[in-house]
């Protein structure tokens, strides 16, 4: 029986910090319309599909032939063009069932996207289909969608309205595949891949936001899990067993730090890394107490912390894509003008300096900004939200560092040194504590979980690197398990009804973001773009960065404060 209680107890931390946050945030067939069940079900599969295409995209290629025009630097499989446009057609249906049933700026949004990007597709094939044959086919399929809005707007959703759609967007694609495969004796290679590639490209910026987000899935998981441990061993506080627990995780944590400070690089983890990480540490603390200031802390359950982050995740994930927008045009136009007038830039002049002064400029703006409107959501009240909120605003302020300094010294912010800047806190802490014989079972509880939040941080890329190893591209397996964590566990706001927006619509919605995302990510491992401004990866990357470090240092702060108040961690 006490042999048994150990895998007990795991299976239940396992299961209230994983499992319950899919039971509560997953889709729910609850009065569902008929047919809607078998549109999420086949959506589903699809996203099954696209994920084992991203995460064996080069064995995939390796059995598959190429498509490499001397124009373009990529090269994309031929046999799965058609796979991609399958997933790329039923996007679009999900997306142009829920504009027929959405509020009106979904419905112009959603009718125009689909409208471009079946005409861009259209006009491609005018050299071998003409231009009214060319032209009419998208007229007539948008013709036919709007004459669908006008009946059907006002009522519920169908069941054949989602197939007929989806046969509308298939037909239109269909025969541009069957054009592309005519002029390819024209062009001398095959373009519809090169299209396919360049239709993908465009509409990855669309999915950056999501893939922003999905990079605090792993901290969302390490907080849930060093909560509920929490818990558990809050309920066996009688004797010893919390000072057992402390030294254990202390233990646990030294030896971490050992192998880490084993391989200790001066040059790119010294006083470059640490003064960083310090710095940062007391920005994190000063924005505790400021909102300490305006609505109690104590009052904030950590539970309810990835909640606050969720709700911000993607909104910041677009703040960051749009603040770099300006730097784009700006790096375009000027690659334009050089390539009309090489004389444009004399002396070979490089805009790549200017370009990381006006990255980090917009990264400090937009940290204050977050930081700003952190404290003006302490002042209603939500304690929580706003230590997510400026967490971000610090993060992203942190970042750009370099700009403060007037890129004097070489500074970095690196993740493991902050984490062990709040291991060497944490341990002063429970040290002093000590001394004024003042640790608690309650006290000693709470830096346990404070510790256990940096041991399991510490080994994050746990999720990535076998896939790594395994199959030599790295990044695929972190965004995807981002992305599905994210549907699983937070698709319940599509299990209510709205006035503007309808239950239907919302699960329509929920599916189809996850699941284009997951096809930009298959695409992006199959065709081997060149890395761009606009690669996945490395905005999930950065979302880690910034809303994982964030939710860490707000998890902190919320033990910390039970810690000094001598109470347990709610």
């Amino acid at each position: 029986m006490t042999a048994r209680r150990p895998g007990a107890a795991v299976r239940s931390v396992v299961d209230q910090a994983v499992l319950a946050k899919v039971r509560d945030g997953r889709l729910r067939d609850d009065n569902w319309p008929y047919g809607l069940r078998a549109v999420v079900v086949v959506g589903v599969a699809l996203c099954a599909v696209a994920t084992v295409l991203a995460l064996f995209g080069g064995p995939i290629r390796g059995w598959s032939d190429l498509s490499v025009p001397n124009s373009l630097t990529s090269s994309v499989p031929d046999a799965l063009v058609w796979l991609l446009v399958l997933l790329l057609a039923f996007c679009l249906a999900l997306l142009t069932t829920a504009s027929i049933h959405g509020p009106w700026w979904l419905s112009v949004l959603g009718l125009l996207s689909v409208g471009l990007l079946l005409g861009s597709w259209s006009i491609a094939t005018t050299t071998t289909r003409g231009v009214v044959v060319a032209a009419g086919i998208p007229v007539l399929a948008m013709a036919a969608m709007l004459v669908l809005l006008v009946i059907r707007r006002r009522r519920g959703l169908a069941w054949w309205e989602f197939p007929l759609l989806l046969g509308l967007i298939g037909l239109v694609l269909t025969l541009c595949l069957q054009a592309f495969a005519t002029s390819d004796r024209l062009l001398g290679f095959r373009f519809a891949p090169i299209f396919v590639d360049q239709t993908l490209g465009l509409l990855t910026f669309l999915v950056l936001p999501a893939a922003f987000a999905a990079g605090a899935a792993v901290a969302e998981i390490a907080v849930g899990l060093t909560l509920v441990a929490t818990r558990t061993a809050q309920r066996r506080t009688a004797g010893r067993w919390p000072y057992v627990v402390l030294s254990a995780v202390v233990v646990l944590r030294m030896v971490q730090e050992g192998r880490r400070l084993s391989g200790f690089d001066p040059v790119n983890s010294g006083w470059i890394a640490v003064l960083p990480a310090v710095g940062l540490v007391a920005a994190f603390a000063g924005l505790g107490w400021l909102v300490s200031r305006f609505a109690p802390i104590d009052a904030v359950p950590v539970a309810s912390l990835p909640d606050d982050l969720s709700r911000i995740a993607v909104p910041v994930g677009a703040a960051v894509i749009a603040m770099l927008l300006p730097v784009y045009v700006f790096l375009f136009g000027f690659q334009i003008v050089v390539g009309l007038n090489p004389r444009a830039a004399p002396g070979g002049f490089d805009p790549s300096p200017l370009v990381d002064r006006l990255v980090d400029g917009f990264r400090v703006a937009l940290g204050a900004l977050l930081v700003g409107l952190a404290l003006w959501q302490a002042r209603r009240g939500r304690a929580g939200l706003a230590l997510v909120l400026g967490g971000a605003g610090l993060m992203l302020g942190a970042l750009g560092v370099r700009l403060v300094t007037g890129y004097r010294w070489a500074l970095w912010l690196d993740p493991d040194a902050f984490v062990s800047v709040v291991t060497v806190v944490v341990l002063v802490i429970g040290l002093w504590l000590v001394a004024r014989r003042a640790l608690s079972r309650d006290r000693a509880v709470g830096l346990a979980a404070v510790l256990a939040l940096a041991v399991l941080l510490s080994v994050r890329s746990v999720i990535v690197d076998p896939f790594e190893v395994l199959l030599g591209y790295g990044g695929v397996a972190f965004v995807l398990f981002g992305v599905i964590w994210d549907f699983l566990t937070g698709s319940g706001w599509a299990n209510s009804d709205g006035r503007r927006i309808r239950q239907p619509v919302r699960v329509l919605l929920a599916l189809g973001y996850p699941l284009l995302t997951v096809t930009i990510v298959a695409a992006d491992a199959l065709i081997r773009r060149p890395r761009t401004f606009s690669d996945v990866n490395a905005f999930a990357e950065l979302g880690e960065l910034v809303l994982g470090t964030s939710l860490l240092a707000a998890a902190v702060v919320v033990v910390l404060s039970a810690v000094r108040s001598n109470r347990e961690v709610v």
